[in-house]
């Protein structure tokens, strides 16, 4: 997991499917908020990991917890979306119990949530919230976000590109894992394994 910058580390990575945390976001280690979005279960156990070195005291996701149940086109795998989503919480609040905003999509089940992650701040569909200080706009997806736009606004759901122009910054967490730092507001991103996208449309790989 702990790959460095070099070309070489940075190739191996890209040929096992791992993600690469270079050294200028790892000397921010407890120093940055770290925001993701549309989570399959398959990537739970490399998210540990990344929370483990990086160490962010809070972590705002935004939706569709366990990528790979669309709840929204059927209920049958509701007992399993509990158990899994209780899983992912346990990984987010970690050992530190760090502070966690969730923000319930399209594929969740909101009263789930709310059960499942006692301790947590839960929103449904969207909202404006203090996270590590900071006074954020988040949704589920773009068109969730509140109206007034505050300096950092995160959605996820789709590949929605995320808007350019005035003083407000926009994250899509499908795109990437994005970090803000909590005292100088620097940006960092994380890509995700390829396997992830692959899991969020339900493609499962085949072989001999």
């Amino acid at each position: 997991m702990q790959w460095g910058d070099s070309f070489l580390e940075r190739s191996v990575a890209r040929m096992l499917d791992r993600v690469v945390i270079p050294e200028n976001l790892r000397r921010r280690r407890g120093k940055v908020m770290m925001h993701l979005s549309d989570t399959p279960s398959s990537f739970y156990r490399c998210l540990g990991r990344i929370l483990d070195i990086l160490d962010p005291p809070c972590v705002l996701h935004t939706g569709d917890f366990v990528d790979e149940i669309k709840l929204e086109q059927t209920q049958r795998d509701a007992r399993l979306y509990s158990q899994r989503v209780k899983s992912l919480v346990k990984v987010l609040r970690g050992e530190g119990m760090r502070e966690v905003v969730l923000v319930t999509g399209n594929h969740d089940l909101y009263d789930v949530v709310v059960r499942e992650a006692a301790g947590c701040v839960v929103l449904e569909t969207g909202g404006t919230v203090t996270v590590c200080g900071k006074r954020v706009n988040a949704g589920h997806s773009f068109s969730d976000l509140p109206e007034k736009h505050c300096r950092f606004n995160f959605f996820g759901h789709d590949t929605t590109l995320p808007p350019e122009g005035d003083d407000s910054l926009f994250f899509n967490g499908v795109l990437s894992m994005n970090f803000v730092g909590i005292q100088d507001d620097a940006i960092f991103t994380l890509q995700y394994p390829s396997y992830v996208q692959r899991e969020r449309q339900c493609i499962r790989s085949t072989g001999l």
